[in-house]
């Protein structure tokens, strides 16, 4: 899985900085990090609100609680 790819590059990189430019990733790499051992500032770029897009209620509230754990 990502999680698990990018949390064996975490450990053989040891980087400064991990950063992810969509949401999926943003997920994986947050994960990761929070996951590994590896002390890393963890940055994500949005580019657009996923939640803002015609999807249904409950679409909405599980990515807004996704995008807030990446976020924070």
């Amino acid at each position: 899985s990502q999680v698990i790819d990018i949390r064996k590059l975490l450990t053989r990189e040891k980087p400064d900085v991990l950063h992810s430019s969509s949401n999926m990733a943003g997920l994986a790499a947050a994960l990761a990090a929070v996951t590994s051992n590896i002390k890393c500032r963890t940055v994500f770029t949005l580019h657009g609100l996923p939640f803002n897009e015609n999807r249904s209620w409950f679409q909405k509230l599980i990515l807004r609680i996704v995008i807030n754990f990446i976020i924070f």
